[in-house]
């Protein structure tokens, strides 16, 4: 074949083409491809009529594409009769190379089409420690049962780091609570926001808490450094019954925010499904009297998204969602 250099082995098949013409590379590689191909059914089968039906071919063209084939490599891959077909030595060391190749190359473009038609992939999830119940669970137990071929990566991020992690292309998608302006997201859930209160505390009895009786209270606070949402909205409301919250601590983790005010260190407003993280026992959670006192959490991921298992994600947990 003018132009171009073949190298074969038993663990490899290499094709190189000298030729700088992409065209012709291309049109080069895609009979050379073709003609392993057909090699492989005729030497699996030992039965050009066989092989033939099997490729949807006739027999004549079949026959002719084999003898290109013998003709580039210089070799007889086949010792033809008119009763068996067999191959040559040079055949069998040909077949056992191009057989695993042709299998691998099949599984290959067999993956790759899942992964474009997001099928199949990897998936890297982003999600606040508030989003760790059962919207979160349910979303990833339903895309695994759908596409079982992803795989799926978590990360316990702030709302900072995930916005900050899309920015860089670190994470593909993110529950979070205040989704950042320059992504795209939608609202997933929406729950009540509650006051969380040790149980000798003075409104522990009451059956909802208006939000300016906590003018004097101490205020565990969510950390403004690292969090968004929450500690915003909270200070807000404060703000808007005409006093500024008295922030003894900020955290970022739920759980350790409400075992210190189980522990008397002051009082925190949660989203309701923070309520499942420590013991009934330890704390009261009371409503709050208030009609803004309302979280929500979004899914959150790049405007120029292109990963289409990141697609299909944000599709299936919207249909959740509803």
């Amino acid at each position: 074949m003018e132009g171009s250099r073949i190298k074969w082995n038993r663990d490899s098949i290499t094709y190189y083409v000298s030729n700088t013409n992409k065209s012709t590379f291309k049109t080069k590689f895609d009979l050379m491809l073709k003609r392993i191909r057909y090699f492989v059914t005729v030497a699996r089968t030992c039965h050009f009529g066989r092989a033939a039906r099997e490729l949807h071919i006739s027999q004549p063209p079949l026959s002719q594409q084999i003898q290109l084939l013998e003709r580039e490599l210089g070799i007889a891959l086949f010792i033809r009769s008119t009763r068996r077909v067999e191959l040559t030595e040079a055949g069998k060391a040909l077949y056992e190379s191009a057989r695993v190749t042709v299998d691998k190359l099949d599984i290959a473009i067999a993956r790759a089409q899942r992964v474009h038609h997001g099928e199949a992939g990897h998936l890297r999830i982003g999600f606040v420690s508030t989003s760790t119940f059962k919207l979160l669970s349910d979303s990833i137990s339903a895309f695994h049962t759908r596409f079982p071929d992803a795989t799926l990566e978590l990360f316990h991020m702030t709302s900072i780091q995930q916005a900050e992690a899309l920015k860089r292309e670190q994470i593909d998608v993110g529950f979070l609570r205040s989704p950042p302006s320059d992504s795209a997201s939608i609202m997933i859930h929406r729950e009540p926001l509650v006051l969380a209160l040790p149980p000798d505390h003075r409104l522990a009895r009451k059956r909802k808490v208006r939000f300016e009786e906590l003018r004097n209270e101490h205020f565990i606070m969510w950390d403004r450094k690292q969090t968004t949402g929450i500690a915003e909205q909270v200070l807000d409301m404060c703000r808007s019954h005409g006093f500024e919250a008295k922030i003894v601590l900020e955290v970022t983790n739920p759980a350790a925010m409400l075992s210190l005010v189980a522990s008397n260190m002051g009082i925190a407003v949660v989203p309701t499904s923070a309520t499942q993280l420590l013991r009934q026992d330890a704390l009261i959670f009371k409503t709050i009297d208030d009609p803004k006192a309302f979280s929500g959490l979004s899914l959150v991921w790049r405007k120029d998204q292109a990963s289409q298992l990141a697609t299909q994600f944000v599709a299936l947990v919207s249909e959740l969602a509803d």
